[in-house]
Formats: C-alpha cells, sequence, structure tokens
C-alpha cells in the first residue's frame, strides 16, 4: 500500500464502528448553529436568537447572560443574527462595545469561540483592536495561536464546503447552500477541546461532525436515518478525510 493510502487507512480507523445513535453519531461535538436561513428556524428558536442578538448589539450584558444562562440550549453563544449578514456573535459584540472582560471569559467558558471569524473574517479580538479596546480585554479574547496556516485554511474550508454540498444538495433542489447555512470553521476546530463541532441539518434527520486531524486536515462524519420502502428506519453513516487536494471517502455505513 503507498503512504497515501497507509495515511487514508488510518484515519478512518476512528470511524468503522457502526454507529447507531445520535450521541454516537454526535460524540460529544459541541453544535455549530450553521442555519443561516430564518424559516428553517422553529420560531421559538427564531426569536430567542433575535433577541439575543439585539441585546449583544446595545451591549446589554445582563440580558445576554440571562438568556445564554435559561437552561433550555434554544440559543448558542456561537450563533449569529438569523438571517444576518455579518454573522457578528455576541463575542465580536463584547469586542465591539468594550464589555467588561469579566462577561466575555464568561461568555468563552459557555463556548464562545475566540478563533470564530465574522463575515469579514475578523475575530473578536480583530474587532476590539479595531474600537482600541482596553489591554485586560485585549487578553481575554486574544486566539490561541493558529495551526494552519491562511492557504491552507482556504483549501480546506473550500473542499469541506464541497463535500457537504455533494451530501445535502439533493434536500435543497435549486437552492443556494451558501445563503442557507455556514458550514463549521476550519479556522475554529483547533481551539476546542476535541478540536470538532457537530453540524445539524434541517431535514437529514441528521448532520455532520467536522474535525481537525493531526493540526493538518479535516475530518468529516455523516450519520443521518433513512427510510427503507417498508416504513423501517436505518441509519446511514459516511466518513471523508478531506485535505487541501480534495477528499477521500474512507468509510460507509447503513444499520
Amino acid at each position: 500500500m503507498t503512504t497515501a493510502g497507509t495515511d487514508v487507512a488510518a484515519a478512518s480507523q476512528g470511524m468503522m464502528a457502526a454507529v447507531t445513535t445520535y450521541n454516537e453519531i454526535r460524540n460529544n461535538a459541541p453544535l455549530w448553529p450553521g442555519v443561516m436561513d430564518r424559516s428553517l428556524l422553529g420560531n421559538r428558536q427564531a426569536q430567542a436568537s433575535l433577541y439575543l442578538a439585539d441585546a449583544a448589539k446595545r451591549g446589554k450584558w445582563r440580558h445576554v447572560v440571562r438568556e445564554l444562562d435559561r437552561g433550555d440550549h434554544v440559543v448558542d453563544v456561537k450563533a449569529w443574527r438569523p438571517g444576518g449578514k455579518t454573522w457578528l456573535t455576541v463575542l465580536h459584540q463584547a469586542g465591539w462595545h468594550g464589555a467588561p472582560p469579566d462577561v466575555a471569559s464568561w461568555l468563552i467558558e459557555r463556548g464562545a469561540l475566540r478563533a470564530q471569524p465574522d463575515a469579514a473574517g475578523r475575530t473578536a479580538y480583530d474587532i476590539a483592536v479595531e474600537h482600541n479596546r482596553p489591554a485586560e480585554l485585549l487578553d481575554v479574547l486574544k486566539p490561541p495561536a493558529a495551526v494552519l496556516d491562511r492557504d491552507r485554511i482556504t483549501a480546506l474550508n473550500a473542499q469541506l464546503a464541497t463535500v457537504i454540498d455533494d451530501l445535502i444538495q439533493q434536500l435543497f433542489r435549486d437552492v443556494d447552500l451558501r445563503k442557507m447555512f455556514r458550514y463549521p470553521p476550519v479556522e475554529a476546530l483547533h481551539e476546542l477541546p476535541g478540536k470538532q463541532l457537530w453540524f445539524p441539518v434541517p431535514y437529514l434527520w441528521g448532520g455532520f461532525r467536522v474535525g481537525l486531524v493531526d493540526n493538518s486536515d479535516v475530518e468529516l462524519f455523516g450519520g443521518y436515518r433513512e427510510l427503507d420502502p417498508l416504513g423501517e428506519v436505518h441509519i446511514a453513516t459516511v466518513g471523508y478525510l478531506i485535505t487541501p487536494d480534495g477528499p477521500t471517502q474512507v468509510y460507509e455505513g447503513y444499520e
């Protein structure tokens, strides 16, 4: 077997065990709230997300903390305004407004990602620098050192998008997927303890777990339920190793 083939086989080992439940597919990966089309969100979730975005935009940190601390998981701290084009999260707004450092720390403890870019590619730290915020806040917002260079990140994001597009396009025919979804950003994966995010897809009965492999490439594991002609529910799974040169399918299962 070639070295490349050996590498692909090794990367597939973590996917080989059969998985049949949502928890096994997700593997405790934190949620990525990648739905951008408001019509795909439930009314309660859409309203709660709008309220959170409005509170953060106005610097109402008490309201922000209260909404995120409700315990019902209706909104996610990594989310941005539903339908919004700037992709400013609560943490980005903290940098913009110069929130107290303890508020920014609390948001990060709740799962906010310092390396998460907005639509212009700016982190919360970048925005805070632009607005000359205090050093104490900058220290809290500064992202951990990147493990990938910009060119590799760009290539991996493009290849990842191509794979997910191919897997879900049939669910959203004649629709621009870029207007409906934002896929997990490769540049933020290294900040997470498990270096992975879970992206649930409406109508799919499942989603995709996206992770960083060896601080170099991306692993995608998709799992979703399917109905056979007899009405029986099955779990279909698929795995890819994604490099800047393209994806390689390394796993497929059906239970």
